[in-house]
């Protein structure tokens, strides 16, 4: 691969909020996965943790569950960012995976100092991958905001994260309703470069 074709793919990702019902092909999912266990790790300790939710009851369970906490939430003191989610949510609207048919969870251990990044470079590897086969993915970060929420810990552990781990992101993937957009111009991200 050439230089220019992996910043082309970087610029072709989009976040994807719209998914077919057709669940993702298996071998897309494994190829989808192990790049984010070719992801770098600081001291190559390589911690993390991926677990694909592809049955539709745990789906719709834990959607429910984070839909209930959401809801709990108070709009006016919330980051802002999650304004639209709360408000969602308190009328049962609110799906935090956008419908995907399939939920990449991403943990790590809690005591890794480097538990963040690693998760982070981890989901940017699947995230590429899933673009340059055709999948449509979005970077899902409720389970690492309330993942710690008894109802949701509880889901968690009943799907195999372990006690000394936590969850630091994760990926909703399928096949996207829309074609992806074009990139936005960029306008935010200052570089500075010294010489």
């Amino acid at each position: 691969m050439e230089g220019k074709d992996l910043y082309d793919l970087i610029c072709m990702r989009r976040s994807c909020r719209a998914y077919l019902a057709k669940q993702v092909a298996p071998d897309l999912l494994l190829q989808v996965i192990e790049a984010g266990r070719m992801a770098p790790s600081g001291m190559n300790v390589q911690q993390c943790h991926f677990i694909a939710i592809r049955k539709q009851e745990l789906l719709e369970k834990i959607r429910a569950l984070m839909e209930q906490i959401v809801a709990n939430l108070d709009a006016t003191t919330a980051n802002p960012m999650l304004a639209q989610s709360i408000k969602l949510a308190k009328v049962g609207k609110h799906n935090f995976y956008y419908g995907a048919p399939t939920l990449i969870v991403v943990a790590n251990r809690r005591d890794n100092a480097n538990n963040v990044p690693d998760s982070a470079a981890a989901l940017q590897n699947m995230m590429l991958m899933a673009t340059a086969v055709g999948l449509g993915n979005c970077w899902i970060n409720n389970l690492r905001w309330n993942g710690d929420a008894p109802p949701i810990r509880q889901f968690l552990e009943e799907i195999g994260v372990k006690q000394d781990e936590a969850v630091y992101g994760a990926l909703a993937l399928g096949y996207a309703v829309d074609a992806p957009k074009t990139a936005l111009v960029r306008s935010g991200n200052v570089v500075d470069i010294w010489e």
